[in-house]
């Protein structure tokens, strides 16, 4: 079993706290790789508390100085020591064990920015073609529908002109309907927001002593134009 401590005065890790990182206590947190290669990370009692970074982009506490916690990480773990900006200290738990080698890094973030835009991509589609069906294909059908009972219980000119005049109000109203309850380009301005916020997330420099987001240049060059650490 090998265990490593994080924090400002007390700590083995290989990567050194800046002076600026006052978020970070002094015995901050442990990380833990136990005989069968598993990682673990435990929050001892900190001030600004532990948090990981989900799947999703979301952060999950771990502990702070009220309850501390402990949960099972793997080595692409992102890891928030404090607050998630330079006053703390956040990176991959791998770091612990192999500071300095950011390839493996940039190579999550781009794939991750990757998969984002895929989704976007596949959203957007989801959306046009719910559109299309809610505001063309439904009141068609629906068109098609009355034109259909008007005919099998035809009497005359006047009642067809009426029941086509009623058709064609009732295709009016459902289009009208349908863009108020499913408005296409609100739900793209959501999904949008939403990837920008995922991305956001999955952006910053694999560097903790850097914490810099990038941009989408940086990601596509898989170099930090702040603390210049790249891609091998």
């Amino acid at each position: 079993m090998e265990t490593i401590i994080l924090g400002r005065t007390e700590g083995n890790q290989p990567f050194h706290l800046k002076q600026t990182q006052v978020a970070v206590s002094g015995k901050h947190a442990v990380i833990t790789i136990d005989d069968y290669g598993i990682w673990w990370i435990e929050d001892r009692w900190s001030t600004n508390g532990t948090s990981i970074r989900e799947d999703d982009g979301r952060l999950r506490l771990i502990g702070n100085k009220k309850q501390p916690g402990k949960c099972r990480i793997t080595p692409m773990t992102f890891v928030i020591l404090g607050a998630g900006d330079t006053s703390g200290c956040c990176f991959y738990a791998k770091q612990v064990k192999e500071f300095g080698n950011f390839d493996e890094d940039f190579d999550f973030i781009h794939n991750k920015m990757e998969e984002l835009s895929s989704y976007e991509k596949k959203r957007e589609r989801r959306i046009k073609l719910k559109s299309f069906f809610l505001e063309i294909a439904l009141p068609i059908l629906i068109a098609v529908a009355i034109y259909c009972i008007g005919k099998q219980f035809e009497v005359g000119n006047g009642i067809s002109l009426g029941a086509g005049i009623g058709g064609g109000m009732l295709m009016n109203i459902v289009t009208r309907m349908m863009r108020f309850l499913y408005n296409p380009q609100e739900k793209k301005k959501e999904m949008e927001k939403l990837v920008k916020a995922k991305k956001k997330c999955f952006s910053q420099c694999p560097n903790p002593e850097c914490n810099h987001i990038l941009t989408d240049p940086e990601i596509e060059l898989m170099r930090c134009g702040t603390c210049n650490i790249q891609h091998n």
